[in-house]
């Protein structure tokens, strides 16, 4: 692009006006071309970090679904900054989304390659996946039983949080007086 510039110059001080207009419009475009790199690598360089991991480690074969929202959502950010590099807003979303996933396929790869090492069965992964659930129950002094599914326990802790937040607004209005 500098070469271009000064090229524009020389051209444009020897009277070839249409020469050095011609090298300053290719000159812009070359800067331009740079500029939206550099945007792109801002908001999207650790998320392709990210997926090229993922492919070495072959994340594909166990989260291929996580994997491959994250895949959509990084090139719904690139279209987004080709179409309006300086509104960056939703780019930025979308980046953020991608990464996001990015990170959450390798966790589930991680941890189901772990599990297969251990040899644990998926009654082994299922029984783990509820001690969150089952922590947050008790800080309530809510029983998680999940004979049914998950569904009946986070209702129950949704409804007690609501109830919290309910009793906290009446509070405050109270001290407020």
């Amino acid at each position: 692009a500098e070469a271009k510039i000064t090229e524009a110059i020389r051209k444009l001080e020897s009277g070839s006006f249409k020469t050095a207009e011609k090298r300053a419009a290719e000159a812009e475009q070359i800067y331009r071309d740079a500029e939206l790199r550099a945007i792109k690598v801002n908001y999207l360089n650790e998320t392709w970090e990210l997926l090229a991991k993922s492919k070495k480690l072959k994340v594909k074969n166990y989260a291929p679904k996580t994997l491959a929202q994250s895949h959509q959502l990084i090139t719904e950010a690139e279209k987004e900054l080709n179409e309006n590099r300086y509104d960056t807003d939703v780019a930025r979303s979308l980046a953020h989304q991608a990464k996001y996933e990015a990170r959450h396929a390798l966790y589930i790869a991680q941890r189901l390659k772990r599990m297969r090492a251990e040899k644990g069965s998926l009654e082994d992964l299922m029984i783990e996946s509820e001690e969150p659930l089952k922590k947050s129950a008790g800080m309530f002094d809510i029983e998680a039983e999940f004979d049914t599914g998950y569904d009946k326990v986070t209702d129950q802790i949704a409804a007690a949080i609501a109830d919290n937040q309910k009793k906290l607004t009446k509070l405050s209005q109270e001290l407020a007086y």
